[in-house]
């Protein structure tokens, strides 16, 4: 049996940042440096009479003392930052289905949705979020299929694949272009009806990117991950269902090293990581 679809998705983006870096400290084992000003330390400090030092000084590049005015604000008053975005959008989304004795296959495609979202911004001492500015923020464009095939009628298995077009969305300061492929996700699961009243499942998906060091950054940053789930259902009754499950995902840490680190001429390290873990219940009524 074949059908087809058409609908829509919604897409609203409302990001808030709100934070700041103040303390900076740098370890320093200073000596003999009385000459210009600077006395014999060693430990943590504030670096400003160090920037004063810089700034101060016709041998350092003008390009130098740009790049260092935003951490010696860090060390003097800090820096802040408090700043809103927002914007939406809407996506056409078409689909296919069939079916046949077990058997189900579906596939669909969600069309890019072109957004732009606009900086409602009260403090910015980065520099970097301007009030009013428009920045890209596309929702890529998703292909999806998937199928699943009962091999007993109490056991269900089946299998899925995501495809993002991210090279083709457009991206705050065109950093899809330091994309080397769009990203794909790889689905796997089972499931198994003890009885009319108990089933219980479990799953797995893998994620891939293709990010490059351009790409990632403190603000934002993709990793390839692998999750794994598992779940389960109660029938409460004839028209009440509980559903409960738990994954987490195992991320692959990032590295990302520069012999020129944020344009202080000396070389540095960005690991980029997180961790996910969620636990979900819901309760499915059917009339």
């Amino acid at each position: 049996m074949f059908s087809v679809y058409a609908g829509f998705r919604l897409n609203i983006v409302h990001n808030e940042y709100e934070g700041h870096l103040t303390n900076l400290m740098l370890d320093i084992d200073a000596k003999g440096l009385d000459a210009i000003g600077f006395p014999d330390h060693s430990g943590p400090m504030n670096p400003t009479p160090i920037f004063g030092l810089v700034n101060s000084s016709d041998n350092i590049p003008a390009e130098l003392k740009q790049k260092l005015q935003l951490p010696a604000k860090m060390a003097a008053d800090g820096v802040h930052l408090e700043s809103k975005q927002s914007g939406w959008g809407v996506a056409p989304i078409v689909g296919v289905h069939f079916s046949h004795v077990g058997i189900n296959i579906g596939a669909k495609y969600e069309f890019k949705n072109s957004l732009n979202v606009e900086n409602k911004t009260t403090v910015d001492d980065t520099g970097m979020f301007a009030d009013g500015v428009n920045t890209a923020h596309d929702s890529p464009a998703l292909f999806t299929i998937g199928a699943s095939y009962d091999i007993l009628p109490s056991l269900t298995a089946s299998v899925g694949y995501h495809l993002f077009f991210d090279k083709d969305a457009s991206m705050a300061n065109d950093k899809q272009k330091h994309l080397t492929d769009n990203t794909n996700e790889y689905l796997a699961g089972i499931e198994y009806r003890i009885n009319d009243m108990f089933l219980i499942s479990t799953g797995g998906q893998i994620t891939r990117f293709g990010a490059t060091d351009a790409f990632q950054s403190d603000l934002s940053f993709s990793i390839d991950s692998y999750s794994i789930g598992f779940g389960g259902a109660v029938n409460l009754s004839k028209n009440v269902q509980l559903n409960v499950g738990y994954f987490f995902t195992n991320y692959s840490d990032y590295t990302k090293s520069s012999a020129n680190y944020n344009g202080t001429g000396v070389p540095g390290t960005d690991v980029y990581s997180r961790t996910n873990k969620v636990f979900a219940a819901g309760i499915d009524f059917s009339f």
